[in-house]
């Protein structure tokens, strides 16, 4: 059995979008990339999620 990849879409602030496009594009990665590099440290128990919080988001210099 061949098991296709999947897709989902979600909603979050414009301005954490337009901040962490900036940043993965500063840092030649797509946003894509980085969700499934969180996804899987998640996964593998290498990273816990912190609580949520309403984000409080400070540009980078």
């Amino acid at each position: 059995m061949v098991h296709k990849d999947k897709s989902f879409r979600f909603r979050l602030p414009q301005e954490l979008f337009d901040l962490a496009e900036a940043k993965a594009q500063r840092e030649d990665i797509t946003l894509a990339q980085v969700l499934r590099r969180f996804m899987s440290a998640w996964v593998a128990g290498e990273i816990e999620l912190p609580p949520y919080r309403e984000i409080e988001v400070k540009p980078e210099d």
